[in-house]
């Protein structure tokens, strides 16, 4: 069963190391990568993951935080072989509901200038790593060019998928950090209220799951994974 990794607003696909490590001999991860272009926003990432979907073969996909909303739309179009989809504290809407949409125009580089990326990564974390991982997650965020993560706050600010979820046929499972300080538990309401057959699981941790508790993570996401494996009807090839 091929996993395919939808990295979070970084985009590296780097944060994802820990939990390559734990992942069972019968997945195999593909990470996509996301270019550096402050013009792509969700439309245009959407674009770019489907040109580079598995062909006649069954997968999974996993967003994480960032990428949850494209991982519903991808899904939304319904491509050959997609068994199901994993999201991983992430969100349909906003998850910073006091901020209205019109605010993410006010976004600005200077907010991810250098002296602010040691406070965004101990956001991000909250209180769950020890030193090494946070010094790690700071040197990945250092590559990425500060109109990139402003570009993707703003799409953040602006996604609404909920009308995209109704089209969704395959199944979804979420995976909640009990200790988000970035992505509320009503993130995960949502995704129930309107499709109650949604799955979830909860792991005690920060906004950065993969990253900081990546054994159990993995654990889930392979047992899911494998659970869902077999060919989708949509796939016209046959099956090993």
């Amino acid at each position: 069963m091929k996993l395919l990794l939808m990295p979070g607003m970084d985009g590296t696909g780097e944060l994802f190391t820990p939990l390559l490590s734990h992942l069972h001999n019968d997945i195999e991860a593909v990470v996509f990568r996301y270019p550096f272009d402050p013009r792509m926003g969700y439309p245009e990432l959407l674009t770019f993951v489907k040109q580079q979907l598995p062909e006649d073969e069954p997968y999974v996909v996993l967003g994480e935080s960032f990428s949850g909303p494209l991982a519903i739309q991808l899904a939304a179009t319904s491509p050959a072989g997609l068994c199901g989809v994993i999201l991983c504290a992430s969100f349909l809407t906003s998850p910073v509901r006091w901020v209205p949409r019109w605010a993410a125009s006010r976004v600005s580089s200077w907010w991810f200038s250098h002296p602010f990326r040691t406070p965004l990564a101990i956001m991000f974390l909250a209180n769950g790593a020890e030193a090494d991982s946070r010094h790690w997650i700071r040197t990945v965020l250092d590559q990425v060019p500060a109109d990139i993560l402003a570009a993707r706050l703003r799409a953040v600010l602006r996604v609404d998928v909920r009308p995209e979820l109704q089209n969704v046929s395959v199944p979804i499972h979420y995976l909640q950090a009990t200790q988000d300080r970035l992505v509320p538990a009503s993130c995960l309401s949502i995704i129930q209220k309107l499709m109650p057959k949604v799955t979830f699981s909860q792991i005690a941790g920060p906004h950065l799951l993969l990253q900081t508790q990546p054994a159990e993570a993995a654990r889930l996401i392979c047992a899911k994974s494998l659970s869902w494996q077999g060919t989708p009807t949509n796939l016209q090839t046959h099956a090993d």
